[in-house]
């Protein structure tokens, strides 16, 4: 009869036979836990528990039903127990005592219990850890089909846990996590089409399966999605926009990585706007995002804007960047203007400026040859401890000491000028 009320009351809870009655549901229920129908009492339990009110009243009171189900033998209840004991809901938190409700309803093959046993081994939760131990559980629980004890199972193959290491053994069991519709077996089967774990890299796969993880409700396969928009992986194009508006969903969900992401976007937008109001240093550092493609798409057209907008201004880092710019072509090769911005720096007292603008009076770059000039500035730039002018005067010196010595008079530099070099050289080797 016990039995019969608690089959009734499922009947009630479900419509099935009868039309939905919750409140019959409940009566029956009641009263099959109180003749001592262990799943009754379970399932009472288990409505009654609330993990967010751990002091509660009724959460004392799951606490008896589930310690009475348990003591008949079910392996559920045994597990809600442990839930239990873990958190300190409705009784005094024990983590060993947890443990111990683990082991008894594992040990009579409940996955899930299987499975939290596992994960006590692993991080040393009430019990020594012990990652093979941790990883057989995982595994039988995985065997029996459940899909967050097989993503284990590809965790402890890939990170090497309680088992060797094995790429393709972690991407097997990701597989059929995914596949049996766990989201995070759906998200780490994702990395593993990315990052090549034991497959071939696919990038469309990748962003398939985070996308699947997201719409099984994981937050963190925003984030991914929004790398994979941002890169231009996986999608037909990249679009920053768009990647913009994953990153947000996952950073409103409390993820780090998308919030800090976030930040970096915010930041690269207050200097634009920084760059745009004539601020040099916030135009340079927007040259180099551009130059590097950080945070940015790469573009050298853009970099070499924001160079000369900060180099205008009299940023010297940027003054010699633009001389370069123009120097080695990377976007429109002009000799004279890197000639006279390499001039600009080494005027602002820059070491590389005056190394550089040696270097362009020194072979006709943008300038007429003058080898007097051209050491001056390489002098000046080697009294400052420039290695490459110091290095650069040595080699000269070696190299023209011939050329010097065969002439009656000290040459068009004077022999003054090459004793102030010479000086200068050995003052900077020693």
């Amino acid at each position: 009869m016990p039995r019969a009320m608690y089959y009734l009351a499922g009947y009630y809870r479900a419509g099935e036979v009868v039309a939905q009655d919750d409140a019959k549901y409940v009566d029956l229920l009641c009263k099959a836990a109180e003749a001592g129908v262990p799943e009754a009492q379970r399932e009472s339990a288990i409505n009654l528990l609330d993990f967010d009110q751990k002091e509660d009243a009724a959460n004392k009171e799951a606490v008896r039903l589930l310690q009475q189900a348990a003591e008949q033998g079910d392996a559920e209840a045994q597990l809600w127990l442990g839930f239990c004991y873990e958190e300190g809901c409705g009784i005094a938190q024990d983590a060993k005592k947890a443990v111990d409700c683990y082991k008894r309803a594992a040990r009579v093959g409940l996955a899930r219990a299987q499975f939290e046993l596992g994960a006590c081994y692993r991080d040393g939760r009430g019990t020594a850890k012990n990652e093979k131990e941790a990883f057989e559980w995982f595994k039988k629980a995985a065997r029996q089909g459940e899909a967050y004890a097989a993503n284990a199972v590809g965790l402890c193959y890939l990170d090497g846990i309680g088992v060797s290491g094995n790429l393709g053994e972690a991407f097997a069991w990701f597989k059929k996590s995914a596949e049996n519709g766990f989201s995070w077996g759906m998200y780490n089967l994702g990395m593993a089409y990315q990052n090549s774990w034991g497959t071939v890299k696919d990038d469309t796969k990748a962003f398939t399966w985070y996308k699947r993880a997201y719409e099984q409700g994981l937050a963190a396969a925003a984030y991914r999605i929004g790398l994979c928009y941002e890169d231009g992986r996986g999608v037909p194009k990249a679009d920053r926009k768009t990647a913009e508006k994953w990153f947000k969903i996952a950073a409103d969900a409390g993820d780090e990585d998308a919030q800090a992401k976030l930040t970096e976007i915010r930041k690269i937008q207050d200097m634009i706007g920084e760059a745009n109001s004539n601020d040099s240093f916030a135009a340079y550092e927007m040259g180099l995002r551009f130059e590097e493609g950080r945070g940015v798409d790469q573009d050298y057209a853009a970099a070499q804007e924001y160079f000369l907008q900060a180099a205008a201004n009299g940023h010297v880092e940027a003054q010699i960047k633009v001389g370069q710019y123009y120097r080695d072509g990377t976007v429109t090769r002009d000799l004279v203007r890197a000639c006279q911005w390499f001039s600009n720096a080494a005027m602002q007292q820059s070491a590389e400026g005056q190394f550089l603008y040696g270097l362009s009076l020194m072979n006709g770059m943008g300038t007429e040859v003058n080898k007097k000039e051209a050491l001056k500035w390489i002098g000046k730039a080697s009294e400052q401890g420039y290695d490459k002018a110091s290095r650069y005067l040595a080699k000269y010196q070696e190299e023209n000491s011939g050329e010097k010595s065969g002439n009656s008079g000290c040459g068009g530099c004077g022999c003054l000028f090459w004793a102030i070099i010479i000086l200068a050289i050995l003052s900077k080797l020693h």
